[in-house]
This record gives structure tokens, C-alpha cells and sequence, in this order.
């Protein structure tokens, strides 16, 4: 999990975290990092 106090997007903006943006961002980054993880085990 990502526990900074703001993270930077594929824009380069500071996302604050608790906001509704950050937690999409997160979700849709855990799930490619996972997608990725998971064909490179293969």
C-alpha cells in the first residue's frame, strides 16, 4: 500500500491522499502492478 502523504500522478501533480481522485489512481495502479507482476511470473 502507499502510505505517502501525497502521490505523484502520470502528470506530475501532487494528489493529496484521502481525496476521491487519489483512492481511483491508487486502485487503478495496484491492479496494472498486480496484471504485471502476474505475466511476469508466468
Amino acid at each position: 500500500m502507499i502510505c505517502r502523504e501525497s502521490l505523484k500522478t502520470e502528470y506530475g501533480e501532487n494528489v493529496p491522499i484521502g481525496t476521491d481522485e487519489l483512492a481511483k489512481v491508487r486502485s487503478k495502479a495496484i491492479s496494472i502492478e498486480m496484471y504485471v507482476n502476474w505475466f511476469e511470473d508466468e
